[in-house]
């Protein structure tokens, strides 16, 4: 087969293609080039890595914070009254902002865990039908997450069932610290465990059935009414100064605590009202066929009432974009605070990690310009007969200097070819095999979590590319300083 002879403008690259394919058990500059694509390869799998690690170590513990909190969170700024009143209408509203993916209420308390031999401070979280359960429920190993609202069970972590010598099914002493300082003991069963892989989160965290930790955290007043025979007497749980008002009849009211006699009517409405601060509540009496009462509670003021709402939303990037708006969305008196604020320190470890990336990729770049240059000065040196002849038989210097160029990119990008493979291969058997362990205690998490963002990774490499390439033009000098007549007298 004829090939076609080159232009003068691809003579360059037409040369540096022969050179690369030139595979001449004599040169001695094969070793330096082999070493070079080698040490090209080796940074270009560290800066992957180390991108993978990074990315992933922040994606995984920033997940987990926001799981175990949320991205943003509404709660009271009224120190002395540290709930809120839910309102349906605030929510739906807060809900259809721009990027919010989700808003629910949450339930928390200080708390001790006891038994038989260990006792540990704990953060009670509620749970329930409306709470955000997604991280527990997929971080469960063992029983099931309860959601009635004053079931008599709770979830532990492994690392904390450990620390208190305990197993699902076991009983669990647990002591609820109200905020005004009262402390209201439960025995609860060991319903289930879970494990985040986050030590510093799993053993803070207990959850149990949100009502717990609702009724006694004193968020709002209680009625109860008995009855006996056609007397009925009220009473209230919880502070307050209370005023009871019974309905019955056409406009018929009563007020007091009672004892009242109803023998005459069927039906009676029953209102207990704490005041501002602590809400209302009511009960229905009913008279039934057999001439008995039935007494219908509506429950307790504290059911409407959580420790604030947790919101979340599409895009972590929007987190104080979003932040404005749920502020601006909420009524008077309410504030917000996102998981940058309320995890500071661990969000400022993230954000150094990212310096260490920076390290390592500007490494990475040094290393490879100082691989490529040693390889091209001695390339140059064991080429100086070619150079010589090519001078005199007319090349300009600008184009023995592309020749070395091109041929030095492409030792680069062979490199590079190497590194992906390596660093990515790398990679994916981590990301499938979680070979490396890391200890919980010191690191947040059990193993070395990996995540590439594929458009990051192309963009730093094409950097890296450029730049190193564009270094190459440094050694190529060497080439065309070379004069013909010199290498033509010494041979």
């Amino acid at each position: 087969m004829i090939q076609a002879k080159p232009t003068p403008a691809r003579l360059p690259r037409f040369i540096a293609r022969r050179m690369a394919r030139d595979r001449s058990r004599q040169s001695w500059s094969r070793p330096v080039v082999m070493m070079a694509t080698a040490g090209v390869g080796l940074g270009v799998a560290l800066m992957i890595l180390s991108l993978a690690i990074v990315t992933g170590f922040q994606s995984s513990i920033r997940e987990l914070a926001i799981g175990f909190q949320s991205h943003i969170t509404v709660l009271s700024s009224d120190l002395a009254q540290p709930w809120i009143e839910r309102s349906r209408e605030v929510e739906v509203e807060l809900a259809a902002l721009p990027g919010v993916t989700d808003v629910s209420p949450f339930y928390t308390m200080a708390g001790i865990c006891e038994t038989r031999t260990e006792l540990a401070g704990v953060i009670l979280k509620g749970t329930g039908p409306e709470t955000h359960n997604e991280l527990l429920a997929a971080s469960m190993t063992r029983g099931a997450i309860p959601l009635g609202l004053t079931a008599d069970s709770c979830v532990l972590s492994e690392a904390l069932a450990a620390q208190l010598q305990v197993d699902t099914g076991d009983r669990v002493g647990v002591y609820l610290v109200s905020d005004r300082g009262d402390v209201r003991p439960r025995v609860l069963t060991l319903a289930g465990l879970y494990n985040t892989g986050m030590l510093e989160f799993d053993e803070q965290f207990v959850f149990i059935p949100q009502g717990h930790i609702q009724k006694t955290a004193g968020w709002g007043v209680e009625l109860l009414v008995t009855m006996s025979g056609d007397t009925a007497t009220a009473r209230m749980i919880g502070e307050g100064r209370p005023s009871f008002e019974w309905r019955f009849g056409e406009g018929r009211r009563w007020g007091g605590a009672g004892p009242h006699v109803f023998d005459s009517v069927d039906s009676v409405q029953v209102v207990l009202r704490g005041g501002e601060r602590m809400g209302a509540d009511s009960a229905t009496l009913r008279r039934r066929a057999d001439g008995t009462w039935a007494v219908e509670h509506a429950g307790g003021a504290w059911r409407t009432r959580a420790s604030g709402l947790e919101v979340r939303i599409e895009d972590f990037a929007e987190l104080h974009e979003a932040d404005d708006a749920v502020f601006a969305a909420v009524p008077f008196g309410w504030r917000t605070e996102t998981v940058l604020a309320s995890s500071p320190d661990l969000f400022a470890w993230l954000g150094m990690l990212d310096l260490n990336v920076e390290i390592i990729i500007g490494l990475m770049v040094l290393i490879a310009v100082i691989n490529m240059s040693s390889a091209m000065l001695i390339i140059i040196l064991e080429r100086r007969p070619m150079i010589g002849v090519l001078r005199a038989l007319g090349m300009p210097r600008g184009a023995v200097l592309q020749i070395f160029v091109a041929h030095g990119v492409r030792i680069l990008g062979r490199g590079f070819a190497v590194g992906n493979v390596l660093g990515i291969s790398l990679v994916m058997l981590q990301a499938q095999t979680a070979l490396v362990k890391l200890d919980p205690a010191a690191y947040y998490l059990d193993r070395v979590p990996v995540e590439l963002h594929w458009g990051t990774l192309g963009l730093l490499e094409l950097a890296a590319f450029g730049v190193s390439a564009g270094m190459l033009w440094l050694p190529g000098l060497a080439s065309a300083q070379i004069q013909p007549a010199q290498i033509l007298r010494t041979r």
